[in-house]
């Protein structure tokens, strides 16, 4: 599997918490899994996967936070 691939699932397990489910885990998991991954790339490749990342990141954990509130 690649990056991609690993990336993907990360963003799918945020839209699933999204709807409800519980993903935590998951979400955990997959983006330190992107993250230790993107160790062996050139670095101006792990600067802009990084910076996707990062909203990404934000904006799950919103999501996350708001469904317990729910």
């Amino acid at each position: 599997m690649s990056i991609a691939d690993k990336l993907a699932t990360y963003m799918r397990a945020c839209k699933y918490a999204m709807a409800g489910y519980s993903t935590e885990e998951l979400i955990n998991n997959y983006k330190e899994l992107v993250t230790r991954l993107t160790d062996d790339l050139p670095s101006d490749v792990r600067e802009v996967i990084k910076e996707l990342i990062a909203p990404i990141s934000t904006w799950c954990v919103s999501k996350q936070s708001n469904n317990d509130k729910e």
